[in-house]
């Protein structure tokens, strides 16, 4: 079952799986069912695009790619900012060689990562 607030809705985050942990803790603890949407973890998407990066802090990368900051660590201001960074990180993705694209498809496809959807959402026949 989904929160009916969010539906199937993909979710996006930076270490989503810290935020899925907490708020699956916390509507345990009011008896409702775990969220189970599908994601992306920017922090995972940056690691694969950057692999040479010296650090995947969301705050490094806000500043690496010039989006704004405001109460960096707080929900509202944290989801803005993961927000901006998954659509320059989707938008650099397009950019890659197709058959680059193609190994990460396979890759995220083999692993059962949401990404190769992604993938195939922007490059469509191409892969």
């Amino acid at each position: 079952m989904r929160m009916p607030s969010i539906g199937d809705s993909l979710l996006v985050g930076h270490n989503i799986s810290f935020d899925l942990g907490m708020l699956n803790k916390a509507l345990a603890k009011e008896r409702h069912a775990a969220v189970a949407n599908p994601s992306i973890d920017t922090l995972d998407l940056a690691s694969l695009i950057m692999p040479t990066e010296h650090s995947y802090k969301l705050s490094h990368l806000a500043t690496m790619f010039d989006i704004k900051e405001e109460n960096v660590h707080r929900a509202k201001d944290d989801a803005l900012m993961t927000g901006q960074l998954y659509l320059i990180l989707v938008d650099k993705l397009a950019a890659f060689p197709v058959d680059i694209v193609n190994f990460l498809y396979y890759y995220a496809k083999v692993a059962g990562w949401t990404l190769a959807n992604v993938l195939q959402a922007l490059f469509g026949e191409k892969i």
